[in-house]
């Protein structure tokens, strides 16, 4: 549904593209969205279930500002089935797609175009590294100038945490060191950027 500024519905909600044949072998398994130039894009991550198979689409939704539905189309991402968490940012000739692992704590960037299709290298913002046990919450992605800010939340078997922010300039092909800019002894639910 989209909601003028203050909040109000504006028309009708809007129905998405239908899910990958299979009825109830078909689900939602997380979606994010953001605007850029008076449109939005909804990305659909859809567990599908065949025999013996679990196949995931990453789906790419774009409604106009009427809510009117333009397109949607695979984002050709590949991602596992499990344990993810994402962000997206809108602005410029695009959109950047986060996908966060909770359990190995990395985290990485994706370029999608207008259209929310992938195209070019992934871009690996945080690696794996044993000493982290988790990403702690949902990252963020914000538009900011020509670049994007992430944010997400790494915390530490010790019990630490700590907030990383990456600024990812557009037209970047590959990830800028991230900088350390909080931590403390807890582990925190969530972030708001």
């Amino acid at each position: 549904a989209i909601a003028d500024r203050h909040g109000e519905m504006a028309g009708e909600p809007v129905a998405l593209a239908p899910l990958p044949e299979g009825g109830a072998e078909a689900f939602v398994h997380g979606w994010v969205g953001a605007a850029r130039d008076g449109e939005f894009l909804v990305v659909r991550v859809v567990w599908h279930e065949t025999i013996g198979n679990l196949n995931v689409y990453v789906l790419a939704d774009r409604i106009d500002a009427s809510g009117h539905p333009v397109s949607s189309m695979h984002t050709t991402l590949q991602l596992e089935y499990f344990d993810y968490v994402y962000a997206l940012g809108g602005g410029g000739d695009g959109y950047l797609f986060v996908a966060a692992h909770r359990n190995r704590g990395t985290v990485t960037a994706y370029s999608l175009d207008a259209s929310g299709v992938f195209s070019g290298t992934p871009m690996t913002l945080a690696a794996h590294d044993p000493n982290r046990a988790s990403i702690a919450a949902r990252p963020v992605s914000v538009r900011d100038g020509s670049r994007y800010l992430v944010v997400w939340q790494p915390a530490f078997s010790w019990g630490e945490t700590e907030i990383r922010m990456a600024s990812i300039p557009d037209g970047a092909s590959s990830a800028p060191e991230s900088q350390d800019i909080a931590s403390w002894n807890a582990y925190p639910g969530g972030l708001a950027f």
